[in-house]
């Protein structure tokens, strides 16, 4: 995986740490936020919902970047992530 990382000729990654292998391969580093930082919903894969509440503040050089939701299809659907 370094390799084919590494023959990459430009690699951005997001991560809450610069100490993974893949951070310390890629050109532009950009910080994003672990789960205890964040509040939202998460749904796990019974697709049950959870609330997530954050329990320590992040240290101000990340943003919080919204994700857009597409409404379901088959190909969405749980039972093709399990095959």
């Amino acid at each position: 995986m370094r390799d084919a990382i590494a023959a990459c000729p430009f690699t951005v990654v997001s991560d809450i740490t610069d100490r993974t292998d893949t951070a310390r391969l890629a050109d532009v580093l950009i910080p994003a936020m672990a789960w205890g930082e964040k509040n939202g919903m998460v749904t796990d894969s019974d697709r049950v919902m959870s609330r997530q509440r954050a329990v320590c503040r992040a240290d101000g050089k990340v943003r919080l970047v919204p994700v857009a939701c597409r409404p379901p299809t088959a190909k969405t659907e749980p039972r093709y992530s399990f095959r």
